[in-house]
C-alpha cells in the first residue's frame, strides 16, 4: 500500500482540520481591502478616544486590564482607516484580559472568533463589567462590514 502512495503521489495523511493563512508580515506591507462604511458621518471630534478604552477608565478598571499605549494608538488608526484589519492587527488590539493568557496568534483564532457585527457604546457599556465574573468577553473592533 505504501508503495502504491508513492508511486500514485497520494498524501499519506488525511485531515478534516481547517487551515487558515494568517501573514505576519510588517504592517505596511499587509494586504487590505477597501471597506465599505454603512454611514458617511463625520466625526466632529467630541469622542477622540474608543469606547472601549474610555468605558475602561470612567469604570476605574485595574491597570491590567486597560488598553496599553500602543494598543490605543492601532485602535485610533483603525477607526480612521478604509482599509479592512488583518488578523495580526486583530491579536495586537485583543482585549487586556487576554494579553498574557493568549500570547500566541495560532491559539488566539484557534479560541475566538471576532463578529463583524457592530456593538452600540450603550451595550458595550453593560457588557464591560469591573467584575471579571460578570464580563462578556468580546472584540474591541467595530469591523462594520469589513470583506477578508
Amino acid at each position: 500500500m505504501e508503495m502504491v502512495q508513492l508511486i500514485l503521489k497520494y498524501p499519506e495523511v488525511h485531515t478534516d482540520m481547517i487551515f487558515v493563512n494568517i501573514p505576519t508580515r510588517p504592517l505596511e506591507y499587509r494586504n487590505g481591502t477597501e471597506r465599505c462604511h454603512k454611514s458617511s458621518t463625520v466625526e466632529d471630534g467630541a469622542y477622540l478616544e474608543i469606547e472601549t478604552v474610555i468605558i475602561r477608565e470612567e469604570k476605574n478598571f485595574p491597570e491590567w486590564r486597560l488598553h496599553t499605549d500602543s494598543q490605543r494608538l492601532i485602535l485610533n488608526g483603525l477607526r480612521q482607516t478604509d482599509s479592512s484589519i488583518d488578523k495580526i492587527t486583530k491579536f495586537s488590539v485583543r482585549p487586556p484580559e487576554l494579553l498574557k493568557i493568549f500570547d500566541q496568534v495560532g491559539n488566539y483564532f484557534r479560541w475566538f472568533h471576532i463578529s463583524k457585527k457592530e456593538i452600540k457604546p450603550a451595550k458595550l457599556d453593560d457588557k464591560l463589567n469591573i467584575d471579571m465574573k460578570k464580563i462578556v468577553l468580546l472584540t474591541v473592533l467595530n469591523l462594520r462590514c469589513t470583506s477578508e
